[in-house]
């Protein structure tokens, strides 16, 4: 109920002010028609979104992770197959986007549903909450997860401000394309902490601490593998992956300056995959603080400060560096903290369970 009046005020204000809102953003007004195309159409999708990404949450936690994939899967299949139509077949443009998005998110929600007639579900919908103390419980315990989500929107557009300023707008797109690979481990490595968050909490409440560690163990391999993975294709192959997203003859210049800039944030690659677990880690403990701490430094007061300061006092150096700095600093601080608060010492009472 508060995502969906939260997202419904949001898709209310954005109809009002958008404009506005591009202007924040420092697009030019002969860009506004083109931005209205999309953004017009996709606050309203961001009310299904947001209300169905809650609600899948709920279906895995109760125990239902094959419909919750199901549903998933059904969406993003559909998204792609429907933005190949609208606007690769169709040339319907950002608008075709929108749409394509609209409606697959109405397909995520309708396969969800069938969670109200599964007989073996324990969670139900009450229109009257009585347990306020339960939900001031989550809220403070998700505030690591909001602050994630928060800072990324807050440091791109910091980027994309002293890009512009020192690079032009061709150092805004190089990041940008750079910006994929990052976003695309990153969507990765939260889909197994997201995963590990339910398995870590259940065994939690069991106080069984050796399954914990051994869940968490098997974590840590895969992403440490993946990380590894990304890494050496970035080494051998980075070039490429860059020209997956440009027109080479017409680019040449953002493919170049794309290339310096993946050589400078590789090393992000390694651990910002367990800078996001053990984010998650020390939220599904019920340790809102530390998990906290560790989100706003790897997410939003390092890279920020990071990058005002090499702009400001070093400006011969590579501006992005401050990213792989922010997490391995970050990582420091999140493996500190794992060792005070590590499985066995949270639940010492069953640490030798099977």
């Amino acid at each position: 109920m508060a995502t969906f009046a939260i997202a419904l005020i949001g898709a209310l204000a954005s109809l009002v002010s958008h404009e506005s809102l591009y202007r924040a953003l420092g697009a030019s007004a002969d860009l506004f028609p083109l931005m209205s195309e999309y953004f017009l159409i996709i606050v309203w999708v961001m009310v299904v979104q947001l209300v169905t990404m809650v609600l899948y949450y709920f279906i895995r936690v109760d125990g239902f992770p094959v419909l919750a994939t199901t549903a998933l899967v059904v969406g993003s299949g559909a998204n792609i197959l429907l933005d190949a139509l609208l606007v690769g077949y169709l040339d319907y443009g950002l608008r075709g986007a929108a749409v394509a998005t609209g409606i697959a998110q109405i397909l995520q929600f309708g396969v969800l549903l069938f969670y109200i007639s599964a007989w073996k579900r324990r969670l139900k919908f009450q229109l009257h909450q009585q347990q306020w103390n339960e939900v001031f419980k989550a809220f403070t315990n998700g505030v690591s997860e909001w602050i994630n989500e928060v800072s990324v929107g807050v440091v791109m557009l910091l980027i994309n401000w002293l890009l512009i300023t020192s690079q032009g707008v061709t150092g805004v797109a190089a990041f940008t394309v750079v910006n994929y690979l990052i976003f695309l481990s990153l969507m990765v490595f939260y889909g197994i902490s997201d995963a590990m968050h339910v398995l870590l909490s259940h065994n939690l409440g069991a106080k069984n601490a050796p399954r914990i560690r051994t869940f968490l163990g098997c974590a840590v391999l895969v992403i440490l593998g993946l990380g590894a993975i990304l890494v050496l294709a970035v080494w051998f192959h980075g070039p490429a992956l860059v020209r997956l997203f440009l027109d080479t003859g017409a680019d040449s210049a953002t493919a170049q300056l794309a290339d310096t800039f993946l050589a400078i944030l590789w090393p992000l690659f390694l651990i910002n995959g367990l800078n996001v677990l053990l984010s998650v880690y020390l939220t599904a403990m019920h340790k809102p603080l530390p998990s906290a701490s560790v989100a706003l430094s790897r997410s939003l007061i390092l890279p920020a400060l990071l990058l005002v300061l090499i702009a400001t006092f070093a400006p011969q150096w590579p501006l992005l560096v401050a990213l792989p700095l922010a997490e391995w600093l970050t990582f420091t601080l999140a493996v500190t903290l794992f060792l005070r608060f590590r499985p066995q010492r949270l639940v010492p009472q069953m640490s030798t369970a099977g």
